[in-house]
């Protein structure tokens, strides 16, 4: 265990550590200090598991560190700087911290980067990891392989944090590990190793390979509510005086550049506090390339400070010994190290594993001078990558401290060659004006992580063009050529020129293109967004267009944002040629928007007498899902409403039976006693109604169970519903459908195997038993219910398929199925059962083969051969 404990204090040494880059002078404060707890929700990507108990509603929130608290492998997603490595992190130092102090958890963690893993067998890869990354903190001696080959406490498996899956480019490389984790969560060692897989999104089908059921998780922004206490926890940590008074102030002036929106991802949050710490008296950035940019400045200004410990100053003390030639060259690579880093980062898109070190030395500008030893020199870049406040050193290796940072400066890089950039707009352009399945470069329309209806920006994969040099292939993500469009500088003429004819001529993949850019914060000029809502508002109101692509359109005029997008949507609210269920979505994407007009609008159309009564019930209930009281009473005022039909009732008081609404009992009861209704209605009502006061739901549906005049289907339907209910009266009305006569055999057994398997009671048993030995059932009936407790281990029950194998006053089939039951419930008399059904030649030839085919299966060769003879 001391190997243990060394590993879990360095581990939390390190976690402790923010992932994001600093600009303010000292050191930055701990990622514990300022780190806000984020909530996810489950992904509709992949095929719910049975133990996922947040599968079963899409809108479920639930708090992001709870998913690395759960016993099984699983994926968290989220678009660029949403907090992914922080959930990490912060999640291993807790567990590592409760290991320290001598408690136990589930799991002990291990924060491993995907890069690591290919190539080698796990344990060996994690502890070359291991060993790189923690030497750092505090790690005395190389971990060996074998400290990760085995549990690390009896009974307690490895939680496995792989972290920036999508950073390594090669979809090969990406898809190799997700088989290997795969292979070893579904393999002999799944109890050694439990996996949780952070990327931005990806393809599904990249995703599958790890498991259809595995888990995804998309982590959510930061809500309104959140950002100031975020922002006070980082102006407290930078030890701001008046901090209250700041954190205002800061949040006054995000609403006034209109960055609310972007701020609400925590990258984005933290880069935006740090600058405000920096310069308070200074406007924010409009946009997000120009976030970019003033903090690139402000880390190049950092690391030239004045003073003895600014690198300028330390660079002359250790090389003036050498002349002063060595100093001006190394000041030269000083002055020109931005440009290296946006060198670096074209080359790390192009998916070249050259370390930062050996590339930087490889540059002719940075070759060392006459006389300088090249330790002492390499000493140098060293520290001029170290001190850059761009990388990090992470295993072995320097790496960009987030992949946006890489994406920003390989566009602005790109972006210094007028005809490269030039290319790179029009490949954009072609791809988005082709036929070609764009899903194949970006997805558009998959689940979002910042809001439950929007445009998914966590990049799926990318558009391989040509790098500057020609022979790399650059993967040009989105959130590349968003910087490509906006650098932070005044938009290119050409840049612009591309986005317009994407507005105007590019239809709705051109638009939602552009909506995708709005929503992270790309600068758009605005004769851009101008023309993107003047092509949606057409789209919208265009009457050959299905409804489905008009109700796009007007989804995409949200999330474009601003007031010309929101007066559209207003306008087309208020337009009766449109319809009830387009005018709805014009209101729900203009209240999704934050215009107050929204709300308004909605309940507008609730009142609409002239509505169908569906889009009336759905526009309240859009108010009541947002907790806006007005909705509740709408919802009630349609329930009770005499105007609307029973259907819409119902779905009206449905809605605030799921709100805990106490005004949807009445409506309720009524729908599920109306014997003119609908059953499947009056069903689901008193199913409602259960949910809302217990006893009296409970009684109706007992009551539709014992209505011999209603459908089978329906009795049995309504039995089921108090199954899922977990009701203590299942159990007696799925005994009373048993005993039912009128029932057919198959339902009847139906009902039994649902008695069984379904209820959870201890009484269960007993009455199996009493229906098994009931002569006055059918033979059938009795069977079910006596393989139900022979499969269960219950003697009474086999001994009764026994007894029935030899009856010979007992159906031919019966007795045959009876010594199936024994066999699948592997009693030791199933083979001479077998063998009596095999012999009896009063039986139909087909019961006899197959009695013959279980002794094979069973082994007993010749006994099933004997039967043909």
């Amino acid at each position: 265990m001391a190997g243990l404990k060394d590993y879990l204090a360095a581990a939390a040494h390190a976690a402790r550590e923010h992932p994001y880059p600093g600009v303010v002078p000292g050191t930055a404060p701990p990622l514990t200090a300022v780190y806000l707890r984020q909530t996810a929700i489950r992904s509709l990507d992949a095929k719910p598991a049975e133990h996922d108990r947040t599968s079963s509603r899409r809108s479920q929130l639930l708090p992001a560190d709870r998913i690395l608290g759960q016993h099984y492998t699983c994926a968290i997603l989220g678009a660029p700087g949403s907090g992914k490595s922080s959930l990490l992190r912060t999640q291993l130092a807790a567990l590592a911290v409760q290991w320290q102090q001598g408690g136990t958890a589930a799991a002990v963690p291990v924060l491993v980067p995907a890069a690591a893993l290919p190539g080698r067998p796990l344990p060996e890869a994690l502890a070359r990891a291991v060993t790189a990354e923690l030497s750092s903190f505090g790690l005395v001696h190389e971990v060996p392989a074998d400290f990760f080959a085995t549990k690390p406490h009896p009974g307690i498996p490895w939680l496995v944090l792989v972290d920036g899956l999508d950073e390594i480019t090669d979809p090969n490389t990406r898809c190799q590990i997700l088989r290997s984790l795969a292979a070893i969560s579904a393999g002999d060692h799944q109890s050694t190793y439990r996996f949780i897989v952070a990327s931005r999104p990806l393809p599904q089908v990249e995703l599958d390979l790890l498991g259809e059921q595995v888990p995804r998780y998309e982590l959510q922004p930061f809500g309104a509510g959140d950002l100031p206490a975020f922002a006070r926890g980082w102006f407290q940590a930078l030890r701001l005086p008046e901090v209250d008074e700041v954190t205002r102030r800061f949040i006054r002036s995000l609403d006034h550049t209109g960055l609310s929106d972007l701020a609400r991802t925590p990258l984005m949050a933290t880069m935006l506090c740090q600058l405000y710490a920096a310069r308070p008296d200074e406007p924010l950035p409009g946009s997000r390339g120009q976030l970019y940019r003033r903090f690139v400045e402000l880390l190049h200004e950092r690391q030239h400070t004045a003073g003895l410990t600014g690198i300028r100053p330390q660079t002359r003390a250790a090389l003036e010994r050498y002349g002063e030639g060595a100093v001006t060259r190394a000041h030269d690579v000083l002055d020109r190290l931005p440009d290296l880093l946006g060198q670096l980062a074209v080359k790390r898109s192009t998916a070249d594993d050259q370390s930062a070190l050996s590339f930087l030395a490889e540059q002719s500008l940075a070759q060392g001078p006459p006389g300088v030893p090249d330790n002492i020199w390499k000493s140098f870049l060293e520290a001029c990558l170290r001190r850059s406040g761009l990388l990090t050193f992470r295993a072995g290796d320097f790496g960009f401290l987030h992949q946006t940072l890489l994406e920003y400066l390989a566009a602005v890089h790109v972006a210094r060659d007028a005809d490269a950039h030039k290319k790179l707009l029009e490949i954009v352009l072609n791809v988005l004006m082709s036929d070609d399945d764009i899903s194949r470069w970006w997805q558009f329309d998959s689940s979002p992580w910042w809001q439950s209806d929007g445009i998914d920006t966590g990049d799926r994969s990318g558009i391989p063009v040509l790098g500057l040099n020609g022979q790399h292939m650059l993967t040009a993500t989105l959130s590349f050529v968003g910087f490509l469009f906006d650098s932070g500088d005044v938009p290119s003429s050409d840049a612009v020129e591309v986005l317009e004819r994407l507005a105007t001529r590019g239809g709705l993949r051109g638009c939602r293109f552009i909506a995708a850019q709005a929503r992270v914060g790309t600068g758009l000029p605005q004769s851009v967004v101008h023309a993107a809502v003047t092509t949606l508002d057409r789209m919208a109101r265009d009457t050959t267009l299905s409804p489905a692509s008009r109700a796009d359109a007007m989804r995409e005029l949200a999330r474009i944002g601003g007031p010309l997008s929101r007066d559209a949507l207003d306008t087309m609210t208020r337009d009766v040629a449109l319809g009830g269920q387009l005018r709805l979505t014009a209101a729900g994407q203009l209240d999704l928007a934050g215009d107050p007009r929204g709300k308004d609008l909605l309940a507008f159309l609730a009142r609409d007498p002239s509505l169908d009564a569906g889009t009336r019930v759905r526009a309240a209930s859009w108010l009541a899902d947002d907790k806006d009281p007005l909705g509740a009473d709408l919802l009630d005022d349609l329930a009770r409403s005499p105007d609307i039909d029973s259907d819409s009732q119902h779905e009206a008081a449905h809605h605030l039976a799921m709100l805990r609404d106490s005004r949807s009992v009445q409506v309720l009861d009524r729908i599920a006693n109306d014997t003119s209704l609908n059953i499947s209605l009056r069903r689901e009502a008193a199913c409602d109604l259960a949910g809302m006061t217990g006893n009296r739901g409970v009684y109706l549906l007992y009551a539709l169970v014992r209505d011999s005049s209603l459908h089978t289907f329906d009795r049995i339907q309504a039995a089921h519903d108090l199954v899922r209910l977990e009701s203590p009266h299942a159990a007696t009305a799925l005994t009373t459908l048993a005993y039912d006569t009128t029932l057919g055999p198959g339902s009847r057994e139906y009902v039994v195997s649902e008695l069984a398997t379904a209820v959870r009671e201890p009484h269960v048993t007993d009455l199996l038993r009493s229906l098994a030995h009931d002569t006055a059932l059918n033979t059938f009936v009795r069977i079910q219910a006596a393989t139900e407790l022979a499969e269960r281990g219950d003697k009474p029950g086999a001994d009764l398929l026994n007894t029935l194998v030899y009856d010979e006053n007992v159906e031919g089939l019966a007795r045959a199925q009876a010594a199936y039951a024994l066999s699948s419930a592997g009693d030791s008399r199933a083979t001479d059962a077998l063998h009596a059904i095999a012999q009896d030649t009063t039986l139909e030839g087909m019961l006899r083969l197959r009695a013959a085919a279980h002794l094979v299966v069973l082994g007993h060769v010749g006994m099933g051969s004997g039967m043909s003879r």
